[in-house]
């Protein structure tokens, strides 16, 4: 379907498909990456200068970082990209529940 501004910069279609899940989007003939925040240019996406850091008291199954408070957005519900602290690992988790400063995800 057509595009639309939701928010700001922040656009939204309806997308009709038979496939079990999308890889890739365009817009206007450009790949479109994931949105993430911290924002950053698809070019830097794996720059980890650009990613947000969690603090010391972020353990196995919850985050916390108070910079997402800046974000105003309820993230329950968000797909999280965690990588460990030597980088090695990452994995995706979905968002339980936010509190403004911290979030707890779904564990295995």
């Amino acid at each position: 379907g057509p595009w639309s501004v939701w928010k700001r910069d922040i656009y939204v279609t309806t997308v009709e498909t038979e496939m079990e899940q999308i890889e890739q989007i365009f817009f206007e003939g450009t790949h479109v990456p994931e949105a993430r925040w911290p924002n950053a240019k698809y070019t830097e996406m794996l720059d980890v200068k650009t990613w947000a850091t969690a603090k010391n008291t972020t353990s196995y199954g919850y985050v916390f970082d108070p910079a997402m408070q800046q974000t105003n957005i309820n993230w329950t519900g968000a797909i999280a990209v965690l990588n460990s602290d030597d980088r090695v690992l990452s994995y995706t988790r979905t968002v339980v529940n936010f509190t403004g400063t911290s979030f707890n995800y779904d564990t295995p």
